[in-house]
């Protein structure tokens, strides 16, 4: 699942980046051996070849790791004022050296382009998840495991659950 979530975000990137073969060759596996492992739900849902990508290990790496950093850091910073401004910054500084600097284009910043672009995603992501989780959609105790803020809403729903019911059941009946 992870690698289809990294594909649509290498495939946002390019969008943003435009026609450059050199970024497409450093986003976009080619070869069996740049693909991840786990490319099954891409093989299984691409009905038209081009419209997902497959990305490289490289960048699935750099995407794995940004995923972790934000998991641990966007529930303590959340309520925080610009919040974007200190999660490109926290990106910028966790980010492995190795990982940055494997991307090479002399036109474009892979990195520079990619944590914006990352950071957008997973907030719009995480805050969706936390609303799901507010209004009972979501129940999958996975969602909930380390997260304070989606602990709350998880909390908050079981505790209002009756009344919300209720109130909706009235509103049927209306």
């Amino acid at each position: 699942m992870r690698t289809f979530i990294g594909g649509y975000v290498a495939r946002s990137l390019l969008k943003s980046i435009g026609v450059c073969a050199t970024c497409r060759n450093n986003l976009v596996a080619t070869g069996t051996n740049e693909v991840p492992q786990d490319t099954g739900l891409i093989i299984a849902r691409s009905y038209k070849p081009s419209l997902l990508l497959q990305p490289k290990t490289t960048f699935m790496r750099l995407f794995s790791r940004s995923c972790e950093i934000l998991h641990i850091v966007l529930p303590e910073k959340c309520l925080e004022n610009n919040l974007m401004d200190q999660l490109l910054g926290i990106l910028t500084s966790e980010a492995e050296t190795d990982i940055v600097n494997s991307f090479h284009c002399k036109q474009h910043s892979h990195f520079g382009l990619f944590v914006p672009i990352f950071a957008k995603f997973y907030v719009h992501t995480w805050i969706k998840n936390v609303n799901r989780i507010l209004r009972g959609v979501d129940n999958t105790r996975k969602n909930v495991l380390n997260d304070k803020v989606k602990i709350l809403a998880n909390t908050r729903f079981q505790k209002y659950a009756r009344r919300n019911a209720a109130i909706r059941a009235a509103k049927k009946l209306a």
